[in-house]
């Protein structure tokens, strides 16, 4: 709301600026440059933040030969999920 008043005009300027969160809004009264001025920073402000995007990726590589294989049996992996997810397997 505070920088919306400043690009409006200044925070000693005429312009009057509601911030809402309830409403994902804000409203804006003043001069038509005054409003013009907060859709072009609302309009930058909401085109920068929808293209930030965060990806995680975690990789994991292993290797096993038939003397360090550690006891891994797919089939009990399967019988866990199938338990907890309600997998079945048909064929």
């Amino acid at each position: 709301e505070a920088t919306a008043k400043v690009v409006a005009g200044g925070s000693g300027g005429s312009a009057h600026v509601i911030a809402s969160a309830s409403l994902h809004g804000v409203t804006v009264t003043g001069t038509p440059t005054q409003v013009h001025n907060v859709e072009v920073w609302a309009k930058g402000l909401s085109e920068s933040l929808s293209q930030m995007v965060r990806v995680t990726v975690t990789m994991y590589t292993v290797t096993l030969n038939s003397s360090e294989n550690y006891a891994f049996n797919p089939q009990v992996a399967f019988q866990k999920a199938a338990s907890v997810y309600g997998l079945s397997l048909g064929g």
